[in-house]
């Protein structure tokens, strides 16, 4: 699909092929989260998950380094044509590698399909579906807003401000393995104190950076802008694992599209609201504390869960 850009001429011929883009790479998340809660037992499955999660950001990464070089040696065509002939590849490597597992710790689940409508009036599930509508918009605040909050507000050189976002996102796709780590070994397998800890931990950083001035300290802002990265950025794979633990069925797939689907329709909705109270208020201040509200009361929900221990 992504090969497709190469033939379009006109943005409503570019419209469908990304719409088909995204049709085709919405796949890979419940399909391999599905592989991953499949394989592995409670008592890895968010470092596993968390480990699934960080190749998002380190494709995105690699693919930055990557393909513009190429655009500019080679043209924007070869580009894409790269990026798709290497798709093609690991999809064809996966499909030959990967087998499902007999006797997975999800196979002893219910059999029975589970529709969309069962699943998202599941109190438990829509808890987690509150959670990633709020912490995925809340992602994409922090990725479209942070640089020039602090060039703007905190006038910081637009370089150092696209540095402090690398930093946030480094530090993003570690927490995505730490979070992980944390909920196997801290909380033995419990995936919801995890969680509870992302979001308050990421409330309570929204606050704090609402109230940096032109005189905060640089060593201040790195650290507060990292610890805001590794909460913010962090808690995918956390979520991906709960949810398909709290169905343990055949629906794990679905769960966790679900999840994904609330998670793409807060990063459509949240960014332009946050980007509109600046302009009404003419201060990204009251926008970071309503950020930091709105993640609190995600966390409202979150006595509907009960992990199975």
């Amino acid at each position: 699909m992504i090969m497709g850009v190469n033939w379009a001429e006109s943005y409503f011929a570019l419209l469908p092929i990304l719409l088909l883009t995204g049709f085709a790479a919405g796949s890979s998340t419940p399909a391999g989260s599905r592989a991953v809660a499949g394989w592995f037992s409670q008592s890895e499955r968010g470092t596993a998950m968390g480990l699934r999660q960080m190749g998002v950001p380190l494709g995105g990464a690699i693919a930055a380094l990557s393909l513009p070089l190429v655009a500019v040696s080679f043209g924007w065509r070869i580009a894409f044509t790269l990026a798709g002939t290497f798709a093609i590849g690991i999809g064809l490597g996966a499909w030959y590698l990967y087998e499902e597992p007999l006797g997975a710790p999800l196979a002893a689940g219910k059999k029975s399909a589970v529709g969309i409508r069962a699943l998202i009036f599941r109190k438990d599930v829509l808890a987690i579906l509150i959670f990633a509508f709020v912490l995925g918009g809340g992602q994409w605040c922090y990725l479209t807003y942070l640089e020039l909050y602090l060039a703007e507000v905190i006038h910081l050189p637009i370089t150092a401000a696209a540095a402090l976002l690398a930093l946030g996102q480094i530090f993003g796709a570690a927490g995505r393995i730490m979070w992980g780590v944390s909920s196997d070994r801290l909380f033995w397998g419990r995936r919801k104190p995890a969680l509870l800890l992302v979001g308050i931990l990421a409330a309570l950083m929204c606050v704090w950076i609402s109230l940096f001035s032109p005189q905060t300290p640089l060593w201040l802002i790195v650290l507060s802008v990292a610890v805001l990265g590794l909460s913010l950025l962090g808690w995918q794979g956390l979520s991906f694992a709960l949810v398909s633990e709290l169905v343990e069925s055949r629906a794990a797939g679905l769960a966790v599209g679900l999840n994904q689907t609330s998670a793409l329709m807060g990063i459509m909705v949240l960014p332009p609201l946050f980007g509109l109270f600046v302009d009404l208020t003419d201060s990204y201040r009251a926008a970071w504390i309503g950020l930091s509200a709105l993640i609190l009361f995600t966390l409202a929900f979150f006595p509907w869960v009960h992990e199975k221990t």
